[in-house]
């Protein structure tokens, strides 16, 4: 465990944030003089975050409660609702706001001059200049609290499809952070890329990339999108140059098996032994070394026919020799390995 100069255990791979928050409400408690003043030592992220924003809805509800905006009778739950509404939309301004504020089911049919009031009251909240979205700090307790919103009003939730390309782009980034102190965020992560994936997986893939302890579940729920969607060769291959190799490791062998099939369909024997062949490399970074055998074997194969009527290809025939020669070793057929490494290093000095 690490322990910060308050005092606070915490994990060694928690975030800094998290003990931050800690220590914070231990502060708090303190002032508060409460009994369970030692029990915010190694709290759940999420009880921490709910503790903490507790203090700043308290603040929302003050405000609220003052003559000029009209909103005494404005509940805690509404009072939420609105917030994370405004938050998911980035309303920058009144008109926005009001506009966002229908998404919330309670204000669906409120009159014009209560959501004029509500949009005003909020957007004073976080005042900023010039004028724009309302931003929560620290980040983290932002996150919390809009995924606890989004994942809580499910009419909220159904509003993630319908964003502008910037806010889609910002949120995949928000829930791509997120989702390293919250699995919530990955089916919300999940339900955007889902509405357009052909249009939003190379976001998916760089967003998914900032993500820490929890990018091997990004990763499967990029992979998982991949086969539902039509893909084009020209987009098949750009996602592929955007994917650094043994990085998001379910993603690329998705998307080369989405190539694979591609090549099957309309491709040349060139082009799908290629396939086959980046396929099988995938694999064997996944560990799967037998389905990787069976990829580079049907990939030399076509390489043997191939440089057969062309010694153009017969470097692509010596690297796929090599390539299973290693999948061989994996599985522990060494003498037949020998028999690829040797027959690869003569098919490179006949080149």
């Amino acid at each position: 465990p690490a322990t910060t100069s308050w005092g606070i255990a915490g994990t060694a791979d928690e975030p800094i944030l998290a003990l931050h928050a800690q220590a914070l409400l231990t502060v708090l408690d303190s002032e508060r003089r409460r009994p369970q003043r030692r029990g915010a030592q190694g709290m759940p992220f999420d009880h921490v975050a709910a503790a903490l924003f507790a203090h700043e809805q308290r603040r929302w509800q003050a405000i609220a409660e003052q003559p000029e905006w009209g909103l005494a009778d404005l509940t805690a739950v509404v009072q939420d609702r609105a917030i994370a509404a405004l938050m998911l939309a980035g309303a920058a301004n009144e008109a926005e706001a009001v506009t966002a504020l229908r998404w919330v089911p309670d204000l669906a049919d409120a009159p014009a001059e209560r959501l004029a009031n509500i949009a005003r009251w909020a957007l004073s909240l976080y005042p900023s200049d010039p004028p724009g979205p309302i931003r929560i700090q620290p980040d983290m307790l932002a996150e919390w609290f809009l995924i606890t919103q989004l994942t809580g009003t499910s009419n909220l939730a159904d509003h993630l499809g319908t964003l502008p390309h910037t806010r889609t782009m910002a949120l995949l980034t928000l829930l791509a952070h997120a989702s390293d102190h919250m699995s919530e965020a990955t089916p919300l992560y999940t339900k955007i890329i889902r509405v357009n994936t052909a249009g939003l997986m190379a976001a998916g893939v760089a967003t998914g990339l900032t993500a820490g302890r929890a990018r091997p579940f990004l990763d499967a729920a990029l992979a998982s999108l991949i086969p539902d969607a039509r893909w084009s060769p020209d987009a098949l291959a750009e996602l592929e140059r955007q994917l650094p190799p043994q990085v998001l490791p379910r993603t690329r062998v998705a998307v080369f098996t989405a190539i694979v099939n591609c090549a099957r369909e309309a491709g040349t024997s060139a082009d799908l032994a290629d396939a086959l062949h980046s396929r099988g490399a995938s694999l064997r970074d996944l560990g799967r070394h037998q389905e990787a055998l069976a990829d580079f074997e049907e990939a030399l194969a076509l390489y043997r026919e191939l440089a057969a009527a062309n010694p153009a290809h017969q470097p692509d025939l010596a690297i796929t020799l090599q390539s299973r020669g290693i999948s061989l070793t994996d599985l522990g057929r060494h003498q037949e390995a020998l028999a690829d490494f040797e027959e690869a290093q003569i098919g490179r000095a006949h080149v």
